[in-house]
């Protein structure tokens, strides 16, 4: 799979004179966007390469850390059998998670796999300061 890929951010229902959600699917993104952005990071390693490691990062929205674990494993088995079938890795599920690809020959460690509230290094609203930012 790729290095890292953030989930999508859904659109925002309501558009066009609506003042909230009307459909089902939009009361449901509406939900997903309530949940708190998670960080998933799986150590992986080259099967062919012994010593070659690191770490896949997936990202998206859920309820609990666990949940977050268990929805990137979704994720990821859902883009290998794809891959392995022949067909289009899915990249957009309902609830905003995804995987951009799929790297064969490596080897996903996911009980060693750490989930975190997710903290854009970009952003002026970050909630950890590990003192990376200097004026």
């Amino acid at each position: 799979m790729s290095a890292f890929c953030a989930a999508p951010t859904p659109h925002l229902p309501g558009r066009g004179g609506r003042s909230g959600p009307s459909t089902t699917r939009e009361r449901r993104e509406m939900d997903v966007m309530t949940l708190p952005y998670f960080e998933v990071d799986v150590p992986t390693r080259s099967t062919t390469q012994p010593g070659l490691s690191g770490v896949h990062v997936f990202t998206g929205r859920a309820d609990s850390r666990s949940a977050a674990v268990r929805i990137a494993h979704e994720v990821y088995d859902a883009a290998r059998a794809a891959r392995e079938d022949g067909l289009e890795i899915p990249h957009d599920r309902p609830d905003g998670w995804g995987a951009c690809g799929y790297r064969p020959g490596w080897e996903l460690d996911w009980p060693a796999a750490i989930a975190g509230r997710w903290n854009n290094p970009y952003s002026w609203g970050r909630t950890v300061d590990d003192g990376d930012f200097e004026l």
